[in-house]
Parts: structure tokens; C-alpha cells; sequence
């Protein structure tokens, strides 16, 4: 762990939320206006913005599986993609994050069934109702995949959504009832507080958007409620002084965790002996040879003992 000051702390990318409905320019608006721009197309129209006037060069992947997506950015983290030109990838975009949702609800489903017909259960699929640990299990790689673009090697990353209906419990004679009171993006709960700044796309005529998020420094050029009839790139790209703060995957730093949690036990000792095809008894002449006996706070010790044992 560094201790940073902040004059000298890494510098950030910037991560931006674009949602609205259908045909309001979320999916070209990452290609027009931000730089070597790699668009993970999900809902598989990426190609329609191929030739369109101000679309640049763009890279694309066309999957709907959140896995192959993080490998994706762990091969983009490597340097093993390029354009054609050997450019860095500056900018990815995740197109839309509504049908990745959407999916891993599916599979949540899924499961929530399956476990339901190995129990016996003759029930409409329908009628099933998916566990916490069902939900956990659906949103564990969407925040891995936040995780990984949070912390990524490029300077922007765009994810976008489309809408769905706000509603509020209003209670009215005894009963309680929903009103639409607007609109949202239809997201995993909480992604939206992941971002820097999200905008609202509103296709009018005449086309606009509007700023629904925004923290930093952003907040005083582009405040919540403030409007814009052509999209702000140019504050945006100004904002980005390079690129995320590379830290470790969360997901690989959880395993190093519970691995250094778990091992600490005299039967977990013998366990990492009988992976060098030791018995118990060589584990205890192992440490005894070294003058030790089981402590746990000596773990380190311990299996060097073993493996110096074992390697005799």
C-alpha cells in the first residue's frame, strides 16, 4: 500500500453513463466524439454507425457474455489490442449495458429453476423466486466488470443504458398504488453512482441532453438539470488527464485474501503437506528438524520448513 499526496496522485480517466430510449444517438455518440474508441456491442448495432458521417475508426466486439468481456479488458490491460496503425485503445464503450443486465437476470433465473427441479418441485418457472445467494451470483461479474473499467488503462469509458419507467408508492384511501413519476436507466441498482457524469439523451426534435449525474470537478461546468443541444466532448476530454489508477482485481485480491484466512490451522498445515505427497508424521519431523512448533502467526516458517523437508 503507497500513501499518496495529492499533487502527485494518479491521474484519472473519466467514466460516463449515456442513457435514454431507442434512436437517441447513445451508441455513435462514444464513436464521434472520443478517441480510438473500442465499442463492446452488446446489443449488436454497432455496425449501422459504420460510414456514417463524423464516425471514425472504431474496433469493435460483438458478445452478450460478461466473461468474455473481461477478458476483453484483460487483454486491452496487456496491450494486445491495437488498431490497425499499432494506436493504444483510448476509449471503450459498452453498448448497451441494459442487455448485459438483462442476460445475467436470465441466468439468475435459470439457476433459481434448476435448483427448484432438483428438490422435487412441479412449479411454474415462472413462479420461482430467485435467492439472495441467486442474486449475488448475478451481479458478482457486473461488478467485477466495473471493477476492471474503473481501473482500467484507458482514459474513457462509456457504458450505456436505455430507459425504463420511474415509479413511486403513493398510498391513497387505505391503499397503496404506483405512479410513474419518470424515468431511469435500466441498470444493475448503484452504477450509476460509479460514474463521473451521466446524461439523459432526449431525441426530440430538436435533440438534447441532460446532465441526471456529475461529481469532481465536473459539477461546476456541468451541474445536474443543466442542458446541452450538442454533446459536451470537449469538457469531457479535458477532464481526463490520463488514465485510471491501476489497482488489483478485486476478485484476485478476494481469493489472496481467503487463501491467507483459511490456511492457519494445524490440519491445513498437513493439507499443504500432503500436496508435496508428505504424511503427517514428515510434517512434524519437518518442523521439528527446524526447531518449530505449530504456531500460526509463523505459517511463513512452517512451509518453508516443509518445502525444504520435502525437497530432500
Amino acid at each position: 500500500m503507497q500513501i499518496l499526496s495529492s499533487t502527485n496522485a494518479p491521474s484519472r480517466n473519466t467514466a460516463i453513463l449515456l442513457w435514454g430510449p431507442a434512436a437517441s444517438r447513445k451508441t455513435e455518440t462514444p464513436l464521434r466524439y472520443f478517441p480510438h474508441p473500442l465499442v463492446i456491442d452488446v446489443e449488436g448495432k454497432a455496425h449501422h454507425a459504420i460510414g456514417v458521417d463524423g464516425v471514425q475508426e472504431f474496433l469493435m466486439v460483438q458478445t452478450k457474455d460478461v466473461y468474455e468481456i473481461l477478458e476483453v479488458l484483460d487483454d486491452l490491460a496487456a496491450g494486445k489490442i491495437k488498431f490497425p496503425d499499432g494506436s493504444a485503445v483510448e476509449t471503450v464503450s459498452i453498448d448497451s449495458s441494459s442487455v448485459l443486465w438483462s442476460v445475467r437476470q436470465e441466468a439468475g433465473a435459470i439457476m433459481a429453476e434448476k435448483r427448484a427441479g432438483r428438490r422435487g418441485a412441479s412449479i411454474d418457472p415462472d413462479a420461482v423466486n430467485m435467492t439472495m445467494m441467486d442474486w449475488n451470483k448475478v451481479k458478482r461479474p457486473l461488478k467485477r466488470l466495473m471493477n476492471k473499467l474503473n481501473n482500467s488503462p484507458v482514459k474513457y469509458f462509456i457504458i450505456t443504458a436505455r430507459e425504463k419507467p420511474l415509479y413511486q408508492e403513493i398510498k391513497s384511501g387505505g391503499r397503496t398504488e404506483l405512479q410513474r413519476i419518470g424515468e431511469q436507466p435500466d441498470l444493475q441498482r448503484g452504477v450509476e453512482y460509479e460514474v463521473d457524469v451521466a446524461f439523459r439523451f432526449l431525441p426530440g426534435p430538436p435533440w438534447k441532453c441532460r446532465v441526471t449525474r456529475t461529481r469532481g470537478l465536473l459539477d461546476a461546468i456541468m451541474p445536474i438539470g443543466a442542458e446541452f443541444d450538442t454533446f459536451p466532448h470537449e469538457a469531457l476530454i479535458q477532464y481526463a488527464t490520463g488514465t485510471g489508477a491501476i489497482l488489483q482485481d478485486e476478485v484476485e485480491l478476494a481469493e489472496e485474501q481467503a487463501e491467507h484466512d483459511r490456511m492457519k490451522s494445524r490440519s491445513d498445515l498437513v493439507e499443504y503437506g500432503k500436496t508435496l505427497e508428505l504424511t503427517a508424521k514428515d510434517v512434524a519431523e519437518a518442523l521439528k528438524a527446524k526447531d518449530l512448533k505449530f504456531e500460526a502467526e509463523k505459517w511463513p516458517e512452517m512451509v518453508a520448513a516443509i518445502d525444504e523437508f520435502a525437497a530432500k
